[in-house]
C-alpha cells in the first residue's frame, strides 16, 4: 500500500498530503496510537514522516540577520534556497553579535521570525476581533512583492515543521487548512 505521497525533490521542500491519510492508515494510527486523538495520531504520523526525510545533509544553510532587518534579511536568504537545500540544518547568526549556533540561536531566529511575520507593519496579517489569532489582512494583495512574502512565510513555517522548532504565530484555523 503506497500512503500519502512525499515528493523526493522539487523547487519547494514538498508536500506530505494529510488528507490522503485513508480510513485504513487512521485504523493503523488508532491501532499503533491507542487512547489519543485523531489530531494527536495524525501529529505523531507527520512528525515520523519527516524524520524520515532527514538524511543527514551536510551543508547548512547560513542565515545572517540584522535583528533590525530581521524579516528582509531572512528573506533575501531563505527566498534563494532550494528545496532540497532547506531541507539541511540552519546555522543562525545575528550581526554584530558573539554567538555559536547549537540549536539555540536558530530556536531563538524562529521564535523572533514568527512573531515578526504578524507584525501588522507589513500588512500581511492583521489579528482577529476577539484578539485570539491572526488572520491574512484583505489589503495585503496590494503589497508590493505580497506573493513572495508569503512564499517565504510559508517556508519559514515549513522549516519550523520540518526541523521540529516551535512558531509562535497564532493563525485563524482557516490558515492551517
Amino acid at each position: 500500500r503506497a500512503g500519502p505521497a512525499v515528493p523526493d525533490k522539487g523547487d519547494d521542500m514538498g508536500m506530505l498530503d494529510l488528507a490522503a491519510i485513508t480510513l485504513e492508515d487512521e485504523k493503523d494510527l488508532r491501532e499503533n496510537f491507542p487512547g489519543d486523538s485523531v489530531f494527536r495520531m495524525k501529529a505523531k504520523w507527520l512528525d515520523h514522516q519527516l524524520r524520515m526525510l532527514h538524511s543527514g545533509h551536510e551543508t547548512a544553510i547560513k542565515l545572517v540577520v540584522d535583528r533590525n532587518d530581521l524579516f528582509f534579511d531572512s528573506f533575501r536568504t531563505l527566498s534563494k534556497c532550494t528545496g532540497e537545500q532547506l531541507r539541511g540544518p540552519l546555522q543562525v547568526a545575528f550581526k554584530n553579535e558573539d554567538g555559536r549556533d547549537d540549536g539555540g540561536l536558530t530556536r531563538h531566529w524562529f521564535m523572533l521570525i514568527s512573531r515578526e511575520i504578524v507584525n501588522p507593519g507589513y500588512g500581511m496579517f492583521a489579528l482577529l476581533p476577539n484578539g485570539a489569532a491572526f488572520h491574512i489582512h484583505p489589503a495585503s494583495k496590494h503589497q508590493s512583492h505580497y506573493l513572495e512574502y508569503f512564499r517565504f512565510i510559508g517556508r519559514v513555517w515549513g522549516k519550523a515543521i520540518y526541523d521540529g522548532f516551535h512558531v509562535d504565530s497564532h493563525l485563524a484555523p482557516c490558515i492551517y487548512n
